[in-house]
């Protein structure tokens, strides 16, 4: 039997038939829903986020991000001052699974330190989101970081 272009034409149909049933069938497995609940709000209040990472900015002392890998935590170290008390919380953000999300009180201990404990975390990338006041002032930040 000779192979006819008709068979061809028929034969590259069906493969790309199989193929367009395959990507569609793939396409349905796939989780995209926003990780964010009220992405919405959030969008609307972008505003007010940034000028708290505007007063970050403006500090003369940052927060320090100290990771130890092997200790599995974090210290955060806070700039100090006596007559200021630092509020907020701490926010472990995982940015494809919003249910491994974790929110902390900060809790300051010796020489205005916080450890952030990294032992149960996921391995993969994380996403630090520091949200407090300091003598009355808003301030945000952002530390990421991978978790092995």
């Amino acid at each position: 039997m000779k192979f006819h272009w008709g068979t061809g034409i028929f034969i590259f149909l069906g493969l790309f038939i199989l193929t367009l049933g395959f990507v569609l069938y793939k396409s349905r497995q796939v989780d995209n829903t926003l990780v964010m609940e009220k992405y919405y709000e959030e969008d609307l209040a972008y505003q007010s986020k940034f000028e708290k990472m505007d007063n970050y900015i403006k500090l003369s002392r940052k927060i320090n991000f100290i990771q130890a890998l092997q200790e599995g935590k974090i210290d955060l170290v806070f700039p100090y001052d006596a007559e200021k008390k630092h509020k907020g919380t701490v926010t472990l953000y995982r940015p494809n699974d919003k249910n491994l999300d974790k929110v902390m009180e900060i809790r300051l201990e010796k020489d205005s330190i916080m450890t952030v404990p990294t032992k149960d975390l996921e391995s993969g990338q994380w996403r630090m989101k520091v949200d407090w006041t300091w003598g009355g002032v808003p301030m945000y930040t952002e530390h990421k970081f991978v978790n092995p």
